[in-house]
């Protein structure tokens, strides 16, 4: 009852009066007979809203008192130490400490006083921060822990305890997706996180993937060629040739690569096939010459073998067609002999009565004409 009685004056004293307390740990010396001796700590845990118990350390086989002097309430009196010098106080049923209480501890068996003291902190759940929003190129490898870390007001470091809860991310793919984190700490409060990530599209290259040109011909690279990108738009600008080993003097068969490279890094080529040919129209070229020579040559030869051909052809037909003529006028006149009547005397007496006539009728008009 005594000791009661002393623990209530102490704290009444404690409340009303101004004393000086330091932040969780105070140290006191005790006298006895005028006689100094080593230096005591008391020292109280840091305490979260959700915690049902109140620790430290203390003096071993001393008693330590609790006051919520932000409530005004005493939580505990006459509370042991034990040898190895730790001190537990547990909430009664119904008791619960606030964010922001200050929490008392002192120890009255020593001469002065032995205090500390300690701000209810609030219990909050961790946090995780990371990337928001990340970008990548097409098939580029993809970190999914990179840049995420959960850190815990209590708990300290949760990184190690971070979980992938889903993950949907394809490089191969364009497109947006979402990755979630989730972590917990000791008091079961749980952060999660989402991330997105955002895999590009690589610019596009279009032109005549084949080009004929003849020999010193104008060759303009860059005509018919255009770039795209899904997120910058036109890039024809950013189009740059990295080799183009066309000779428009020389004969033969090129390649030529472009290359355009977008705002995120990704890159596209293009190859465009470049033919020369021999110009047939250069008439000063020796070569042309002599190929045109032997173009006439030949052109020559076959007129001619063809003109022999058409005069022969000619003079068949002419002979085909006096035979035939001849074939014609002979049916004709075997069709007319067909025809005629076989009287050859009577076509004989015929004529000759007939001349007699002519005689007698010409005899008649001399006679006439000399009466």
């Amino acid at each position: 009852m005594k000791k009661i009685l002393i623990s209530f004056c102490i704290i009444s004293v404690m409340v009303v009066g101004n004393f000086s307390f330091q932040e969780n740990t105070v140290y006191a010396t005790e006298r006895s007979n005028d006689e100094k001796i080593d230096t005591q700590e008391l020292t109280v845990d840091p305490i979260q809203d959700k915690s049902r118990t109140i620790t430290g350390k203390g003096i071993p086989g001393h008693y330590v008192n609790f006051l919520n002097s932000t409530q005004r309430e005493q939580k505990g009196l006459n509370i042991p130490v034990d040898s190895e010098g730790n001190y537990s106080y547990s909430l009664a049923e119904g008791e619960r400490l606030n964010s922001g209480d200050v929490i008392i501890v002192f120890d009255s068996q020593v001469a002065g006083g032995l205090q500390a003291r300690t701000t209810v902190l609030e219990n909050k759940a961790p946090t995780i921060t990371g990337e928001e929003k990340t970008r990548l190129n097409p098939n580029q490898d993809f970190d999914v822990m990179s840049s995420i870390e959960a850190i815990d007001t209590e708990d300290g470091d949760l990184t190690n305890q971070l979980q992938i809860v889903s993950n949907t991310v394809d490089t191969s793919q364009s497109g947006s997706y979402e990755v979630i984190y989730k972590v917990t700490d000791l008091d079961n409060h749980e952060a999660t996180f989402t991330r997105t990530v955002i895999v590009t599209e690589a610019p596009i290259i279009t032109g005549e993937e084949k080009v004929e040109i003849t020999e010193n011909e104008t060759y303009s690279p860059m005509e018919t060629i255009h770039a795209t990108d899904k997120e910058d738009g036109d890039l024809t600008s950013r189009v740059k040739m990295i080799d183009n080993p066309v000779d428009i003097a020389k004969q033969g068969s090129y390649t030529v690569t472009y290359e355009v490279v977008d705002q995120d890094g990704n890159r596209a080529e293009f190859k465009q096939v470049v033919v020369v040919t021999k110009d047939i129209t250069n008439f000063e070229n020796p070569e042309v010459v002599k190929e045109i020579g032997k173009v006439n040559k030949k052109s020559e030869e076959v007129v001619g073998s063809n003109k022999e051909q058409v005069i022969s052809s000619e003079k068949a037909q002419e002979t085909l067609q006096k035979t035939t003529e001849k074939k014609t006028y002979k049916k004709s006149l075997n069709e007319d002999k067909k025809r005629l009547p076989k009287t050859g005397d009577s076509e004989t007496t015929y004529f000759m009565l007939s001349g007699m006539s002519l005689v007698i009728f010409g005899g008649c008009l001399i006679l006439r004409r000399k009466k």
